[in-house]
């Protein structure tokens, strides 16, 4: 019975992140039209909205340690074989 309601939890969070990206994407459009600063307002908002519902739906914390880069931070890209298309 403890997997059946772990499971539902999980699936009702899954739907409920979905709907969240819908109405905040709505929500958030006409902004972000107008401004960058919007959309990146958009994605904040859509980013605590998830870890607050993780922490409240299912028990999920997380933690952020340890301190930012203040220079440049560089990527490069995959070298490996399976990225290549």
């Amino acid at each position: 019975m403890a997997y059946a309601w772990r499971w539902l939890r999980s699936f009702v969070f899954v739907v409920q992140i979905y709907l969240a990206m819908l109405v905040i994407g709505i929500v958030f459009l006409p902004y972000a039209l107008l401004k960058p600063h919007g959309a990146r307002r958009a994605c904040k908002a859509y980013c605590r909205w998830v870890i607050w519902t993780a922490r409240w739906m299912i028990g999920l914390r997380c933690e952020v340690r340890g301190t930012p880069p203040t220079g440049r931070c560089w990527s490069r890209p995959s070298t490996s074989r399976s990225s290549i298309s």
